[in-house]
């Protein structure tokens, strides 16, 4: 019921800023959003890379749902109901994030309302009401509100954008945006899951380049460890064998 509302309450104010931009036409929109889908995606990037290497506190159990062998049972459906609802929404997202490296099919099975309750709730959604405000306040040139609603866009379906790269038939619209140039290729995101020190983008990849100087510099400072990819290990783990080297999922990992 809150996703439906807050989806509708979106959809209104993105109606609203679509409703400015044409009150005052400008050739300057088109470019507009092409810069807001560079933001974006550089902000994808940015998100990435700290979900991927963020150190997990090991008092949220997570390696007991990131390392368990059978992932099928209502066992295993009930802990991770329980352990993913006791945190916030930005742990959720890191350790799906994590997760899904030696599982990428898992994320391309996840449908639209898990994908972008998150980034609804906590980004689409209040940046979508600033701007709002912003032009009920002082209306800013028309470039900068189509920066806006494409920087919106993005945020709300980042994750769908991520799990169709994991999917083997895209939706038809996400198939059109690849032959544009507007969301990045499989093959190229594959990159990233192939060794995971590059290709953090994941809407266009167009700022892959300063993204991956900008890891190599974090990694040099020391702060993108590669042991932070996995959940820190508790007894009950300690003895599993490492899953993150595994590259390629098998088609029964959810």
């Amino acid at each position: 019921m809150f996703f439906d509302v807050a989806a509708a309450v979106l959809a209104a104010s993105i109606a609203h800023l679509v409703v400015a931009l044409a009150l005052d036409p400008s050739w300057t929109i088109l470019p507009g959003l092409l810069l807001g889908w560079v933001v974006i995606d550089f902000c994808s990037g940015l998100v990435h890379m700290l979900l991927d290497f963020v150190p997990m506190p090991a008092r949220m159990r997570m390696d007991l749902l990131y390392f368990a062998r059978d992932r099928h049972s209502p066992e295993y459906r009930r802990l991770r109901e329980e352990i993913l609802g006791s945190v916030g929404p930005f742990w959720r997202i890191a350790f799906n994030f994590k997760y899904h490296h030696p599982r990428p099919n898992a994320l391309g099975r996840r449908n639209l309302r898990e994908l972008c309750a998150d980034t609804l709730f906590f980004a689409a959604l209040p940046w979508s009401l600033t701007l709002n405000v912003v032009v009920a306040v002082s209306p800013p040139p028309a470039w900068v509100i189509a920066a806006g609603v494409s920087t919106v866009i993005g945020a709300l379906f980042i994750q769908y954008f991520h799990a169709t790269l994991h999917r083997r038939e895209p939706p038809a619209f996400v198939a059109a945006m690849r032959r544009l140039g507007l969301l990045m290729t499989p093959e190229a995101h594959q990159r990233h899951h192939d060794v995971q020190d590059n290709s953090f983008a994941i809407i266009a990849g167009w700022t892959n380049p300063p993204l991956d100087r900008i890891f190599r510099a974090l990694v040099a400072a020391g702060l993108c460890r590669a042991e932070n990819l996995e959940p820190p290990r508790s007894e009950a783990t300690r003895h599993l064998a490492t899953v993150r080297q595994r590259s390629i999922a098998m088609d029964g990992d959810d």
